[in-house]
């Protein structure tokens, strides 16, 4: 019962105090009372269940209860030995540069804050939660001493103590403190809360906020990947990773990066959460960020190179980020930022037309087959082809029958002989194009030669055309 109420009324009242912005004394009264009812409530129950297995006189019932109740009671200890088997109702973790909110750590987790770089963890376990935290904190400390980090217990009860000691030595930590502190209670819920308010509202620079000091180990030059996939540089100051972790994003982007850039399109609804929640921690680090999405269905070439223009003028560094890096939005922006030109990656293409399929043989240029009536517009223009150029002679039947198809389209088409000197130089730029006809076959190579690969491994950009006057 006691777990019940923790978890149920006591969770639920102490979330709504946090959400209205209800004082720690408030919230304590509260949740006070609700102990006092369940210490009522028990020892109701108690007295009911022992006098009525008394009355009944019957011995299979006066032993039988009480080992009938103690199994859940068992079982619920089990559980409380070990927090990981309660995570479901954990609180998130709040991650910042010098302090950081988080749930009882595991040995795993320790050796994690060691490499990210904390020096010391403040337990706010107490040895007067029996029977569970005397032993979590005695394994805390002996797994921290084998890794080399230092635990700093400072016990603390919710709700039902003022906590003046332990409160005290942590604003002594605020104001002296010069490492990087993990601190938990049990859940990081509701003890964790409590530092966090007395460090949000002292008033110093302890917190986030502060400038981050030189570590190569925070480099992002030296880390080759993130959680959620690998990292590559376009320049030696344009970074693409994945959605970088809270951990990841302190570590690394916070100390080298001057401008975070989100291709991830809000226009689906798991990406949401994601942008939102970067758009909260970029704001409350003072770090700028933008979200230029690219949505895959329309595509918009234009649109792409737009975005990596705005990268090549941005200050330095910059980080540009889909959720991670194998992704159509990564392909797309980074052809863009290599060759200037309004470009789609091949990935785009992902079904073929009904006559065969598509190739991309320069970043700018598809080739394929004949187009049906509704691929010009629904798969063709859709996908970011935006010049249609058929290889042979206007007198065809194809070639005016799909004369009269775009007509009524409204696409900008054209007619070339595979012997016209001008279809090099006409297919330089521009486009994006898409290529086809009976004369396709006779230059397909001359033009791969000309204007492939359609991925260029070089950036082959002139960022000198963005001079002080644009």
């Amino acid at each position: 019962m006691g777990t019940l109420t923790l978890l149920g009324p006591v969770r639920w009242m102490s979330t709504l105090a946090r959400a209205y912005g209800w004082e720690q004394h408030t919230e304590d009264i509260i949740v006070r009372i609700l102990i006092l009812l369940f210490i009522i409530f028990s020892y109701l129950i108690a007295l009911y269940l022992s006098r009525y297995a008394r009355v009944s006189g019957s011995k299979p019932l006066y032993i039988g209860v009480p080992i009938i109740l103690t199994i859940p009671a068992i079982i619920c200890l089990f559980f409380w030995f070990d927090p990981t088997r309660m995570i479901s109702h954990m609180g998130d973790e709040s991650v910042g540069f010098q302090f950081t909110f988080g749930a009882y750590p595991n040995e795993d987790k320790l050796r994690s804050l060691k490499e990210d770089g904390y020096t010391a963890v403040i337990s706010l376990l107490h040895p007067a939660v029996v029977p569970f935290e005397p032993k979590l904190l005695a394994t805390e400390k002996k797994a921290a001493q084998s890794i080399g980090l230092t635990v700093i217990s400072l016990p603390m009860l919710p709700w039902i103590s003022e906590n003046t000691e332990s409160l005290d030595k942590i604003k002594e930590i605020i104001q002296k403190g010069t490492g990087r502190y993990y601190v938990h209670c049990y859940l990081g819920l509701d003890r964790t809360n409590i530092v966090k308010k007395l460090i949000e509202s002292s008033g110093s620079d302890a917190d986030t906020s502060q400038e981050i000091p030189y570590d190569p180990s925070r480099d992002i030059r030296n880390k080759s990947s993130f959680e959620r996939g690998d990292i590559f540089t376009l320049t030696d100051d344009v970074y693409i990773t994945p959605y970088p972790s809270d951990a990841e994003f302190i570590r690394y982007i916070l100390p080298n990066v001057r401008l975070v850039i989100s291709l991830m399109d809000p226009q689906i609804s798991r990406n949401l959460k994601w942008i939102d929640k970067e758009e909260k921690i970029s704001n409350h680090y003072q770090l700028p960020f933008e979200l230029l999405p690219v949505t895959k269905s329309p595509y918009n070439p234009y649109k792409v190179l737009e975005y990596a223009q705005r990268v090549w003028r941005a200050p330095k560094p910059v980080v540009v980020h889909s959720f991670n890096t194998n992704s159509t939005a990564i392909d797309a922006f980074s052809l863009a930022f290599r060759t200037n030109l309004a470009s789609i990656p091949q990935r785009i293409f992902s079904r073929e037309l009904t006559n065969g399929k598509i190739e991309m043989i320069a970043p700018h240029i598809a080739i394929g087959p004949e187009p049906t009536e509704s691929e010009f517009k629904g798969k063709l223009y859709r996908k970011g082809i935006r010049k249609f150029l058929y290889i042979g002679t206007p007198n065809t039947k194809q070639a005016q029958r799909n004369s009269l198809v775009i007509a009524s389209l409204r696409l900008d088409w054209e007619v070339i002989s595979p012997s016209d000197k001008s279809l090099i130089p006409l297919i330089s730029k521009g486009g994006p194009w898409y290529l086809y006809g009976p004369g396709l076959n006779q230059v397909k190579e001359i033009i791969k030669t000309t204007y492939g690969p359609a991925f260029p491994k070089t950036i082959t950009f002139d960022p000198s055309i963005f001079t002080d006057a644009h």
